[in-house]
């Protein structure tokens, strides 16, 4: 199930690119897109990624435009359908850098992809002779079908290259593909027709962590460069993105099982009586300090839930088992802690543990038809817009109850169900 999250969003202007590397002299590189106020900070100059986050490269035709933060409040899909590269933000101050690519202006063009990509040097005095390369994929939203039989899987396609001189972009050169690092978006409009529009809005709650090491030879002195590449689909290009992105390296031969971090599987949970019983795997684990468990009433805000002590370093199966009590989350997350601190979001998933006679309202966000289900009879129902002014409002006099949308502007709207001295409020999205 995806969630309406607040976002806000940062068209990049790219300019003459500067020679840039990370230098290769400890066994590990991290790197996250940083938060809000580090963007806002940025926002009265050209985004250059070789200042902001040293050593990466953005790559495509068109011009990029600095626009401005946006929010869930104001952003349009319309503007949400614009190519280009942007720093995302789903409300939790953490910025993803992703693309959306288009023929258009503001878009990729002649090659017909977008590249994003971190560039290295060797400078640790001998050859490196594997990496672990770890990162999350997200979608951001899903993109409208033009024509018919269905629409075409969107997917960030990773590759690298390896050269005795400087690699000074993300297009010149041989690069060698690692399918088992690509992201494949997993929601698309499978039929009908459309305008190659952004339909719906994926905001970080649509993720899979990728992990993989391989074995390499990088004579010191040479450079790697890491790539991720997002194809033009015609008229139906998804906004996809990635972050907390981690590269392990190492000089010994065949060292890749001592190089991985968590590899991870299976994060499940199931109901049982009161309880709610969460269950993950892990093939192997490298500097793992603990897993965090949170929850969500609404998708928007996350707490803590429970600490589980990790492995530490571990070449083989583990299997994890938490039973907690039932609770009114509706959604849970599983985090990963190295013991330096590098936090890995693994998987967030919806809790099946759902009361059935709690107020139900569907779809979120609403195209045309809202559904109110489980209602008491005899409440008051009213329905505000983000500026609080009421537009409808109804005595309850059935339990399911079809509310017509289809009028309404795009935007947020509160919906307030009160009963004697109980009021519960939730928030809608409208967005065709």
């Amino acid at each position: 199930m995806n969630l309406p999250r607040k976002i806000a969003i940062i068209n990049l202007f790219i300019v003459q690119f500067h020679f840039s590397q990370v230098s290769i002299t400890t066994s590990n590189y991290s790197q996250n897109f940083g938060t809000t106020a580090e963007a806002a900070t940025t926002a009265a100059t050209n985004w250059s990624p070789r200042s902001v986050f040293p050593g990466w490269y953005l790559s495509a035709g068109g011009t990029f435009n600095f626009a401005g933060t946006f929010n869930v409040n104001t952003i349009a899909l319309a503007s949400f359908n614009n190519g280009g590269f942007y720093l995302y933000h789903c409300g939790d101050n953490n910025m993803k850098l992703g693309s959306r690519p288009s023929n258009g202006s503001g878009g990729a063009s002649g090659s017909g992809q977008s590249h994003m990509g971190v560039r290295f040097v060797n400078n640790t005095g001998s050859s490196i002779e594997s990496i672990r390369i770890s990162f999350t994929a997200y979608q951001f939203s899903t993109a409208e079908n033009v024509g018919t039989g269905g629409a075409n899987p969107n997917s960030l396609t990773f590759s690298y290259r390896i050269s005795s001189s400087a690699i000074t972009d993300l297009t010149s050169g041989s690069y060698t593909s690692l399918s088992a690092l690509n992201y494949t978006a997993p929601n698309n409009q499978t039929s009908g027709t459309g305008s190659s529009n952004q339909i719906a809005k994926h905001l970080c709650n649509v993720s899979e962590f990728k992990t993989l090491c391989v074995d390499v030879a990088i004579p010191n002195g040479h450079e790697l460069m890491l790539r991720w590449s997002d194809l033009n689909n015609t008229n139906n290009d998804h906004h996809l993105g990635i972050d907390d992105v981690q590269v392990g390296f190492s000089t010994s031969q065949n060292n890749c099982s001592v190089l991985l971090p968590v590899d991870f599987e299976n994060f499940e949970a199931s109901c049982s009586a009161n309880k709610l019983n969460l269950k993950w795997e892990t093939t192997s684990e490298r500097n793992n300090d603990y897993f965090l468990l949170e929850g969500s009433k609404d998708g928007f805000s996350f707490e803590e839930i429970q600490k589980v002590k990790g492995m530490g370093n571990s070449s083989q199966l583990t299997v994890y088992s938490e039973e907690l009590e039932n609770s009114s989350y509706e959604y849970l997350r599983l985090k990963q802690v190295d013991f330096d601190g590098v936090v890995s979001e693994l998987q967030t998933i919806e809790s099946p543990c759902h009361d059935d006679s709690k107020i139900q309202f569907y779809p979120n966000p609403i195209k045309d038809i809202l559904t109110i289900d489980n209602l008491d009879l005899d409440s008051q129902l009213i329905i505000r817009d983000s500026f609080g002014k009421l537009i409808y409002c109804e005595r309850v006099s059935m339990t399911k109850l079809l509310i017509d949308f289809t009028n309404y502007a795009n935007g947020f709207y509160f919906l307030e169900i009160s009963k004697n001295n109980s009021l519960e409020v939730e928030k809608l999205i409208k967005q065709n």
